[in-house]
């Protein structure tokens, strides 16, 4: 709870637990209603609308594309007869909505004629008969014909002509089968047989059209290859011609498919990858035997393969290695000083002596034979190089002989073809026939194919709920994050204390009492208990802190402040307190009304000492005390009485438990103001999700600033099946059962 004097703290963040599918749902349960209206409109103009639209009906043909295409006239055509599918496709769908084609079928069908196909003469007639009741005659037959877009009578036929056109290829609609050469032909007419008439006669005028343009086309292309063929032949015979004079002017000989120096080049070719096979595997040996001299690592030298071969250091190792032995003996029997020990180190130390000298040997040897090898690599390739100069001429005469060889079979392969060409064209083979073929008539359809009632209304249904939910939601999300829906979002907006909400009595199913006659009527009810609750509030705040007297008020009005204030008087005075309540609403009092009493006097009364204040009190049947504002009166200013309320109250309290003061709205009257002042607490009642917070945080900015000490805060008219929905509350309020209807109802 706020310090007197000082604002609470404030928290504009209005984020909310209004976001997701649990929200959407409990916001479209909440407003139900609304949505089966939205949704009863939707589909009722949808009926309507339905009942207006004129049924349409469609009927489809399907041609199959044969494989070959149509041979065109140009060079690149008659040198490639595959063209892509997919390609093929859309050319020849583009075919069938060529207007050409349209107009055979227009002309066939004379569709210029049929009712459809003209301008709707109810709609002219609807705007002639608006445009004459608004313009004189003469004048509106021209606006008229201006509105319905008519040409002058020079052009009406023409202009006939364009609109039956535009008609049929807005009706027309051409289709591929997927993954296939199959095209699907579909055309959509008021009158079913005009619908399959007209898919038909597409078709067969596709088909027409096909074998016309192959006629024509072979002609041309049978002139054309004719004249063609003439300059290839010509062309042909000027390269053979070139290549018999170019063998008599140069001797081009060949043994075996080759000439003679390409077999000499061949074998020294192969001899020299020979010889520098061998050149590299001399080097590579000299090299390792060499690394192993220049190291002096004889146990490696010795026991490399060249130095393995030799008979020599056969001879050695096996002197070696008797010395060896020796040695190992006389050191068991005599010092390393003794003559015959020395001696046999010598002998040894001369073996290893000849055994490097020997390797020395290996080693020039071994770079004697690579000198070898690369003279003979050298003599190979000097060989080669005079052999490829003496034949350079010759390659060079064979080269050209290629090149016109070359040239000769292109012009014979080309002239081949143009002359096959020309043979199919000529003799006519298969142009009389189209590349497609009718696989399907279209048949009468005996369904409409527009509308579709069935899925418009099914979505339109969806359409309506999807809106209806959204409306709901978003009504609902207003609701939410302008009102105030719990407890906790007072608490961390506000920073004031909550002492309890009390539910409506519609929501608790209880319609015949009022909130103050609930009390007495159902004791026990969820609402009594909601008042009670607060009433034990108030007991704690009088008995630990010594406040008595409780100003109620609230934003604005019809928030419940009469209401909860007789009913907490009544809930009370049943509990054996002294209770005195007090209407202070001067601009709209109800006290007297609600506890259905009469009485001379009031509040008014006692203030200005027209009498006591035990004539103005009332005891209710419950045996709480009231006191009525009495007389109305407007504009009746209490800051000049402000130490005069504090002493009649300061005087009240030595005789009664609690006094309620029941004040008007805290925004629009200043009155309450001032009362604030007076009494040692402030109850504020905000109306559960309708009140807006901005009005409740202005309203407790206000008070407060006027020194008035925050209470807390009441929600009020809590529907309790909405709450449960969202927030799970509704046990808590039916925690004693449905006893209190049994019991008292």
């Amino acid at each position: 709870m706020s310090e007197e004097g000082h604002y609470p703290d404030f928290a504009l963040d209005t984020q909310e637990e209004s976001d997701g599918l649990y929200f959407v749902w409990w916001s479209a349960l909440v407003h139900k209603r609304l949505i089966f209206w939205i949704c009863f409109g939707i589909l009722f103009i949808t009926v309507l609308v339905l009942m207006q639209l004129t049924p349409l009906y469609t009927s489809s043909s399907m041609i199959f594309l044969e494989s070959s295409v149509v041979k065109v006239v140009d060079l690149e055509a008659a040198m490639d007869q595959n063209y892509g599918d997919r390609y093929k496709v859309k050319s020849e769908m583009e075919m069938i909505k060529s207007p050409e084609l349209a107009k055979r079928v227009i002309s066939k069908l004379k569709l210029g004629q049929k009712d459809e196909f003209k301008a709707s003469s109810r709609e002219q007639s609807i705007i002639r008969s608006l445009v004459n009741l608004v313009l004189p005659t003469d004048w509106s037959e021209g606006l008229a014909n201006s509105v319905l877009g008519q040409a002058p009578p020079e052009h009406d036929e023409q202009t006939q002509n364009s609109k039956v056109l535009e008609k049929y290829l807005k009706r027309l609609d051409v289709d591929s089968i997927k993954e296939s050469l199959v095209i699907k032909v579909s055309f959509t007419s008021q009158d079913p047989k005009l619908a399959a008439q007209v898919a038909n006669t597409i078709a067969d005028e596709y088909t027409s059209m096909q074998v016309e343009l192959k006629l024509m086309e072979a002609k041309k292309a049978n002139y054309w290859l004719k004249d063609r063929l003439v300059e290839l032949k010509e062309k042909l015979e000027a390269s053979e011609n070139a290549i018999g004079e170019y063998l008599k002017d140069h001797t081009l000989f060949e043994a075996g498919g080759k000439t003679m120096d390409a077999q000499q080049m061949s074998e020294i070719n192969s001899q020299l990858i020979i010889a520098k096979s061998q050149l590299a595997q001399a080097s590579a040996k000299h090299r390792h035997l060499q690394k192993l001299y220049e190291h002096g690592d004889t146990r490696k030298m010795v026991a490399a393969e060249e130095v393995l071969a030799s008979p020599v250091i056969q001879k050695l190792r096996i002197q070696e290695a008797e010395l060896s032995s020796r040695i190992s003996e006389l050191s068991g029997e005599y010092g390393e000083k003794h003559p015959v020990m020395i001696n046999a180190k010598a002998q040894y130390q001369d073996i290893k002596k000849e055994i490097r000298n020997e390797v020395s040997n290996i080693v020039k040897s071994l770079e004697n034979n690579v000198d070898v090898a690369r003279v003979k690599v050298y003599s190979l390739q000097d060989e080669l190089t005079k052999v490829v100069s003496n034949t350079g001429l010759e390659t060079e005469a064979r080269i050209k002989l290629k090149a016109m060889e070359r040239e000769a079979s292109a012009n014979r392969n080309l002239y081949e073809q143009f002359l096959s060409r020309f043979k199919e064209t000529n003799e006519g083979q298969n142009l009389e026939q189209p590349e497609s073929r009718i696989v399907a008539r279209g048949e009468v359809p005996l369904h409409k194919s527009f509308p579709k009632s069935g899925n418009i209304l099914g979505g339109s249904l969806f359409f309506s709920l999807l809106m209806g939910v959204m409306i709901s939601f978003l009504v609902e999300r207003r609701n939410i994050t302008q009102g105030f829906m719990n407890q906790e979002q007072i608490k961390s907006i506000l920073g004031v204390k909550v002492l309890g909400a009390v539910p409506e009595l519609e929501s608790l199913e209880i319609y015949d009492t009022t909130p103050e006659e609930c009390i007495t009527v159902f004791p026990y009810s969820p609402y009594s208990e909601a008042v009670r609750s607060i009433a034990t509030s108030l007991y704690i705040n009088s008995t630990e802190r010594g406040e008595k007297t409780f100003l109620f008020t609230s934003s604005l009005p019809e928030e419940g402040k009469t209401a909860l204030s007789i009913s907490l008087a009544r809930s009370c005075a049943l509990d054996s307190y002294k209770v005195l309540h007090i209407d202070f609403d001067l601009r709209k009092p109800k006290v007297q009304t609600r506890i259905k009493a009469r009485t001379q006097f009031g509040i008014l009364d006692v203030l200005e000492r027209k009498c006591k204040i035990s004539d103005a009190i009332l005891v209710d049947k419950s045996g709480a005390h009231f006191i009525t504002s009495g007389a109305r009166k407007v504009n009746k200013p209490f800051s000049l009485r402000v130490a005069h309320i504090k002493a009649m109250l300061s005087s009240l309290s030595k005789h009664y438990d609690i006094i309620l003061l029941d004040s008007a709205p805290v925004l629009p009257v200043g009155d309450t103001r001032s009362l604030a002042q007076c009494v040692d607490s402030v109850i504020y009642l905000a109306k559960w999700k309708i009140t807006k917070r901005e009005a409740v945080q202005t309203g407790v900015r206000i008070l407060i600033d006027h020194n008035a000490k925050m209470g807390g805060i009441v929600l009020t008219s809590l529907d309790v099946t909405e709450n449960n929905r969202y927030y799970g509350y509704k046990k808590t309020y039916y925690y004693y059962g449905d006893s209190y209807k049994h019991n008292y109802g």
